[in-house]
């Protein structure tokens, strides 16, 4: 049995899964690890890739774009680690990144999740620990009041330099470790979520479920920021709004829905208009306007119902 299970899931981003897995594989410090690569229906030769050059990762092809929850689901049903690690293909880790981790869980059993340190490119510190949404964070974000109310406005822990270890309500999806203990309590991701949002509802159920979440510095790995969402950014647009409606739904009920739908079409009504004018204002912007000027206009399509992502 493996130590770690790493479960990649991909959509088309051939030209990061190569380096992610070369970088786990060539870890020597490594523990025992297996990892698993869930394709969602790539078409850029990905999956042909990691088999020609990386036998000993099991490979899943599905048919379609399954989602991240429900893909990372299958990868983890056919895993056997005493942990999990959920990788994103734009991710490299540093050397100790996985053993660091390991014996950082092992030293503390009440942890039941885990994320490292991520690092941009250029080697500076990513911000990717969190506070659950609020009805005041939410609201700030549809008004653009942030530079009034920067902490509150913000999931995410902007005044933390996120350069101590401690414990958090959420760590980023993009790379954390999960205790298979704790996971065979809690149960798996929510498939409700197809992009976003599954690891701020997953780490408030492990926490409910009176397990811990730590954000670790002392080991680290590169996210370059750069995965598949960023080649398809007005699907994901709408992929993020229906997350957070149905996040809300699950957690405070209807009226909690209905809340954040009010709240979330004010938003992008507001984004709509200001990006019409700035598509006249600025012209020297206008590719940039146009592709949010086109992601407002997605947005509204799908609260209003006459639209869904494909």
């Amino acid at each position: 049995m493996p130590e770690v299970s790493v479960i990649l899931v991909n959509w088309n981003a051939n030209r990061y899964l190569v380096n992610c897995i070369r970088s786990l594989l060539g870890d020597a410090t490594s523990p025992d690890i297996e990892i698993i690569l869930v394709d969602n229906g790539s078409t850029d030769g990905g999956p042909d890739s990691v088999e020609e050059l990386f036998p000993s990762v099991k490979v899943i092809r599905n048919g379609e774009n399954f989602g991240f929850a429900k893909a990372n689901n299958i990868g983890i049903r056919a895993s056997s680690g005493r942990y999990v690690c959920l990788v994103n293909t734009d991710v490299e880790v540093k050397e100790g990144c996985l053993r660091d981790l390991v014996e950082y869980m092992d030293a503390d059993l009440k942890i039941g999740v885990t994320g490292p340190q991520l690092l941009n490119g250029d080697g500076s510190i990513q911000m990717t620990c969190g506070r659950y949404p609020t009805r005041r964070s939410l609201l700030i974000d549809a008004l653009a009041l942030q530079p009034v109310f920067p902490n509150a406005a913000s999931k995410m822990f902007w005044e933390w330099g996120h350069d101590s270890t401690r414990r958090v309500p959420m760590v980023c999806g993009a790379f954390f470790m999960v205790r298979r203990e704790a996971m065979d309590q809690v149960g798996l991701l929510d498939e409700g979520f197809f992009f976003y949002g599954e690891e701020c509802d997953w780490c408030k159920r492990f926490w409910e479920a009176g397990w811990e979440v730590a954000f670790y510095t002392g080991s680290q790995a590169y996210h370059f920021q750069a995965g598949s969402s960023t080649m398809s950014p007005i699907r994901f647009e709408v992929e993020f709004e229906r997350s957070r409606l149905y996040y809300w739904r699950k957690h405070y009920g209807l009226l909690g829905r209905a809340y954040s739908f009010s709240v979330i079409m004010l938003h992008h009504t507001l984004r709509f208009l200001g990006r019409s004018v700035g598509l006249v204002a600025f012209p020297q912007r206008r590719k940039e306007m146009k592709l949010k000027f086109r992601a407002s206009a997605a947005c509204l399509g799908y609260l209003f119902g006459v639209w869904r992502p494909a």
